[in-house]
């Protein structure tokens, strides 16, 4: 009896379950009350926590009956249904566990090592929202907006919030790849860059080769930017371009500054 009540089993779910391994058949929920000694109400109970857990079979009709499940069977059933239960628990836990470290650590290494645990990066969910958190810097950009681009194919979206920013006495600066540009590297949804209309508008531009740096992105006034990295793998034709991220922490604002003011002085 001692094994049942480890399973989780209660006393009158024992007796009941004893009687029914002992007796042959099917049998009604008074009679078993009666043999077994437990209270009627707490028979039905009983029979139907030992139904759900699969130890009993339940006959329904007039009378209803019970006998019980071939105990091989039974026990192989619930070990199943605990594993199941066993392993939603643990992705409960794991879930509150992974919340509990994430509050705890971020605690800890500011207390401990003066460490600021805050997001060095922010990642958006595509170019898309990359290009809508750009032009907003651009619209609220006080000093200055460097880019970093290859042939600069998305200025025609921008341009307008480019030259108002210049006429707001913002520096502008370009670096991007302006020599001939193949044909072939152009969409054809995209007009080609004149890059004199650049300068007409008071933006400064230079010129930098495609293979010195594969990032592309936008600095405004050496406290944001937004950026993209992708790679030419040797092996494939194809480019793989990596999710756009954002960053507002000043260490990494200037690495990006420091690297664009070295190409633009070479």
């Amino acid at each position: 009896m001692e094994s049942f009540g480890s399973l989780g089993l209660n006393v009158n779910e024992i007796k009941i379950l004893i009687f029914l391994y002992e007796n042959q058949g099917s049998e009604k929920a008074d009679f078993i009350s009666e043999k077994t000694g437990v209270p009627l109400t707490r028979t039905y109970e009983s029979l139907e926590s030992l139904v759900a857990l699969n130890f009993v079979i339940r006959h329904d009709g007039r009378p209803r009956k019970y006998e019980a499940e071939d105990p091989q069977d039974a026990i192989s059933t619930f070990l199943e249904q605990q594993e199941q239960t066993m392993q939603e628990k643990l992705q409960v836990t794991r879930k509150f566990a992974s919340e509990s470290l994430k509050l705890a650590h971020d605690l800890y290494i500011t207390n401990h090592t003066q460490i600021e645990p805050d997001e060095l990066l922010e990642q958006f969910g595509g170019l898309k929202e990359a290009e809508e958190q750009t032009i907003q810097l651009i619209q609220d950009a006080e000093h200055e907006i460097f880019i970093f681009s290859h042939v600069f194919q998305w200025y025609h979206r921008i341009k307008d919030y480019l030259i108002d920013a210049v006429n707001r006495g913002c520096t502008v600066k370009v670096l991007m790849q302006t020599n001939e540009v193949p044909p072939s590297t152009i969409k054809e949804d995209i007009q080609p860059l004149d890059v004199d209309d650049l300068v007409s508008q008071g933006i400064k531009v230079r010129n930098i080769p495609t293979t010195e740096i594969m990032t592309r992105g936008t600095l405004v006034d050496r406290k944001y930017v937004v950026f993209v990295i992708w790679v030419d793998p040797e092996d494939s034709k194809e480019r793989r371009i990596y999710r756009p991220q954002f960053s507002s922490n000043p260490g990494i604002v200037d690495v990006f500054y420091g690297y664009f003011n070295h190409l633009w002085e070479q």
